[in-house]
């Protein structure tokens, strides 16, 4: 687990699909698995690609009239040609939703999560793909699923030395005297994708002088200018307003039919920030100049 810890440079985390719409499989029912679902194909991947988690939108309906409606996931990453997959990792979660009478109704439910994985390094010029299966007999789930990782090929070494080494050993052993904020604290900032669809949009200052040495460990996001079913990607820069350099990457992805991503995704490895820093973020989406409001999960060194 070395691996994941605190980077600082601009060998940025990959989301597969890149810039684009989530993969959406669909999951089988009663616990058989659906169908796999290619995220990239084998030509594309030119690079050893580092498996570090899977970003999940997952949705839930609920009918008028249904109470208890209560469902396990669990999906699948897998690696081979087509009909030959070897799985090589799982995830999973669980939902529970009731919209019980005299609702008429239809509920539908969504949030997103990160499930960081032990890295797994797959090599280049390798189909990927995803498959999922749930426990209901009905499919009243839906997915949005990015892959996030690395290229190995120039994978970073941690940090060490640049953080003080008081500090750093602290951060591994766990006995910081800080506690982990959400930044900027009460206030998410509005960031509004750019144009057109898929472009980055302005930064938008999360941090304007970070207090003290700072770990960037993920965001929160909610409250889109849009329910109808958007995600996006998002980079993560360091430097002054117009100077920002690129030094992270992360995903929020969405299914159709279900609310915009809201919730909250993880890097694998926490972004190192020096005392004094501005940190910013710019997104891209699927459609333009959409907006979501959007805090930084961080961990002051102290």
């Amino acid at each position: 687990m070395i691996q994941l810890l605190p980077r600082r440079d601009t060998n940025i985390e990959i989301i597969i699909p890149v810039n684009t719409t989530s993969a959406l499989p669909t999951a089988g029912v009663s616990w058989a698995w659906g169908n796999w679902l290619q995220i990239i194909a084998a030509a594309s991947l030119t690079y050893p690609f580092l498996l570090c988690g899977v970003e999940v939108l997952a949705g839930m309906i609920a009918t008028g009239g249904t109470s208890n409606v209560n469902d396990i996931y669990e999906g699948q990453i897998g690696i081979g040609d087509a009909a030959s997959e070897v799985p090589i990792a799982s995830f999973g979660d669980s939902f529970s939703l009731s919209n019980p009478s005299p609702n008429t109704a239809t509920i539908y439910l969504a949030n997103s999560k990160t499930h960081l994985l032990e890295p797994i390094i797959i090599p280049a010029s390798t189909r990927i793909a995803v498959r999922l299966t749930q426990s209901l007999a009905s499919n009243l789930y839906g997915f949005g699923i990015h892959i996030i990782g690395y290229n190995w090929s120039t994978f970073s070494p941690p940090v060490y030395p640049q953080i003080a080494r008081d500090k750093y050993n602290r951060f591994i052993k766990g006995t910081m005297t800080d506690y982990p904020q959400i930044l900027p604290s009460a206030a998410p900032v509005t960031v509004t994708s750019g144009t057109p669809a898929w472009a980055y949009g302005s930064w938008a200052e999360m941090i304007a002088s970070a207090s003290d040495d700072t770990l960037i460990m993920g965001i929160n996001y909610g409250n889109p200018s849009t329910f109808s079913s958007r995600g996006f990607q998002a980079y993560i820069g360091i430097g002054a307003a117009g100077s920002e350099v690129t030094m992270a990457k992360i995903g929020a992805p969405a299914k159709t039919i279900f609310p915009s991503a809201i919730g909250d995704q993880w890097l694998p490895r926490p972004l190192y920030v020096k005392a004094g820093e501005r940190v910013a973020i710019s997104i891209a989406s699927g459609f333009a100049s959409l907006t979501w409001g959007i805090q930084l999960k961080a961990y002051e060194l102290k």
